[in-house]
């Protein structure tokens, strides 16, 4: 069974490439693709030093960026909990201040407003 649905999966996928060529410009741009891929494959194939220098510096390029984020995330963390640790105080404060403009806030009567 296994052995068929492979075979009805690769088949499907030859119609469906074959159906894709019928139209032009999929072909042009397929072999202009497949010719660019070869010539890149034999210039990597005769300068295999070429292509290790261009993968280790692909690679310090990631690690330099995944320290990057690793410090940020670092930094972020550390500033939310000096939020957290100041909420408390900022209620507090906030509390103080409105007890405070509420304690010596003049009282409006009914008088007042009517002059």
């Amino acid at each position: 069974m296994a052995n068929k649905f492979v075979a009805g999966i690769a088949l499907g996928a030859v119609a469906g490439a074959v159906i894709s060529l019928l139209d032009r410009q999929t072909r042009q741009e397929t072999t202009q693709k497949l010719k660019s891929a070869s010539a890149t494959i034999q210039h990597y194939a005769a300068n295999r030093d070429e292509l290790k220098d261009n993968l280790l510096a692909k690679v310090e390029a990631v690690q330099t960026v995944y320290n990057r984020i690793a410090e940020d995330k670092d930094y972020y963390l550390e500033k939310i909990e000096e939020v957290k640790a100041l909420t408390p105080q900022v209620k507090a404060f906030v509390s103080d201040t409105k007890e405070a403009f509420a304690e010596e806030a003049p009282t409006v009567t009914s008088d007042d407003t009517a002059k």
